[in-house]
């Protein structure tokens, strides 16, 4: 875990430089701290990524619900530090929706509308390896929340590769069957690799 002055001495600098620059890009920023949401929200975030889904800092949906800032809710069984230890679901599917539901009942009864709610199974956060495929196949279940949805699988463990370049060849294969089921938001790290991906699969619409 990093602190929260840590991690606003390492995010601000860097907010300032897109503020000084124009830069219009949305910027998300990934935190489960109340602290740095607020400030980086101050400073011009767009998106605040809470990948404990507002499990970890009680104060994180009152900075939320004053702003108008789009919130990134994630699914984790446990917390970064265990969530790999022996994870265990009777049916993957049923229990992180349920899971997401309260979520997203939870930011709305606090005056969060679904409009700004994006949602994430949270692949590899406490999942076993066939869970994470059975989430990959079955994404677009999902969207029976009525929120956008947020994929993160890149570069991720249950690819069991080592090699960098070969994890974002796979990655990309598989973003293939997430754009299928028309997920809204890839987050990976081989960007102009996927921006290529979109570009040929235009070619099937």
């Amino acid at each position: 875990p990093i602190d929260s002055k840590t991690q606003l001495e390492r995010i601000l600098p860097i907010l300032d430089y897109i503020k000084e620059k124009k830069i219009k890009t949305p910027i998300s920023i990934d935190t489960r701290s109340a602290e740095v949401a607020q400030e980086c929200i101050k400073n011009g975030a767009s998106i605040i990524n809470d990948v404990s889904g507002f499990d970890y800092d009680e104060k994180m949906i009152d900075v939320i619900k004053i702003s108008t800032v789009k919130i990134l809710l994630q699914h984790s069984q446990g917390t970064p530090e265990n969530m790999q230890v022996n994870p265990t679901y009777d049916n993957v599917i049923d229990e992180i929706f349920k899971n997401l539901k309260a979520k997203v009942n939870y930011a709305i009864s606090n005056g969060i509308d679904k409009s700004r709610i994006i949602i994430d199974v949270g692949i590899g956060f406490g999942k076993r390896r066939e869970d994470n495929f059975e989430l990959i196949k079955r994404m677009s279940e999902f969207k029976a929340l009525g929120c956008e949805i947020m994929a993160g699988i890149s570069r991720k463990s249950f690819l069991a590769l080592d090699d960098e370049l070969e994890k974002d060849i796979y990655t990309t294969a598989l973003s293939t069957l997430l754009i299928e089921q028309k997920i809204d938001y890839l987050r990976v790290h081989n960007v102009k690799m996927h921006k290529k991906l979109l570009d040929l699969m235009e070619n099937f619409n």
